[in-house]
């Protein structure tokens, strides 16, 4: 990260006269501190969770998990309201994200979610259900819906503790990151009924121009598991 402004220097004085990149975080944090104004337009593919004025022409484009998550909360405010149960991983992103949708439920006039974290083993995560689903007694306590926050994997063991726990009749919100990006219905026959955002490349590929499509699979199937999105 710290040699970005050199390596931007090196861009601009090759010849280059429009900039895409960088891609990670703590890069773009060193573009976006600095008080000179970048000598080219950038579109970098981050985005700073600062909320500063950026100098210049750096515009930012992210598939940003927080902004999913607000997506969420509006949508499930309007359509389902209530008290919503919101169950995340023990991580930092997890965190962040449940964060986001928290932030934007309430702004938008619902009352706090009850919200739980869960780890890796079943114990823990059938306890993390059954203390965001049953918090306590008194009107408000009962969860009106769950907003999931995971990876595929993790999702595919929360899911069915809900059903365990007595949410069987909630209805359950995700981010894209529930989904793998490509069919494996085997494995995500867990996940039906999960609501969750996602683009049109991945939910309908056959919109896909055929050109596209072709070039696709010649040059860049071996990606498509794990970073179908990015390629998008």
């Amino acid at each position: 990260p710290e040699s970005i402004r050199t390596v931007l220097d090196q861009a601009v004085e090759g010849g280059a006269d429009f900039v895409v990149g960088p891609l990670d975080k703590g890069s773009l944090q060193q573009l976006t501190d600095g008080a000179a104004a970048p000598p080219v337009p950038i579109l970098a593919l981050n985005r700073t969770d600062a909320h500063t004025a950026v100098p210049g022409e750096l515009y930012q484009f992210a598939l940003n998990p927080e902004d999913e998550a607000r997506e969420v909360a509006r949508r499930t405010l309007t359509e389902v309201g209530g008290r919503p149960a919101v169950l995340h991983p023990e991580s930092d992103w997890g965190a962040r994200v449940a964060a986001a949708f928290r932030e934007a439920w309430v702004a938008a006039g619902g009352q706090p979610p009850v919200e739980a974290r869960y780890g890796a083993q079943p114990e823990g995560i059938a306890q993390a259900v059954r203390s965001a689903l049953q918090p306590g007694a008194g009107p408000g306590s009962s969860a009106s819906l769950v907003f999931l926050v995971g990876s595929p994997a993790q999702a595919r063991q929360v899911r069915p503790q809900i059903s365990a726990q007595g949410g069987a009749s909630l209805p359950v919100y995700a981010i894209s990151h529930v989904y793998g990006g490509v069919p494996n219905p085997q494995q995500d026959l867990v996940l039906d009924g999960v609501v969750f955002t996602d683009m049109p490349w991945v939910l309908h590929p056959e919109a896909v121009d055929p050109a596209l499509q072709q070039s696709f699979e010649q040059n860049w199937k071996e990606l498509r598991d794990g970073y179908n999105r990015l390629i998008a």
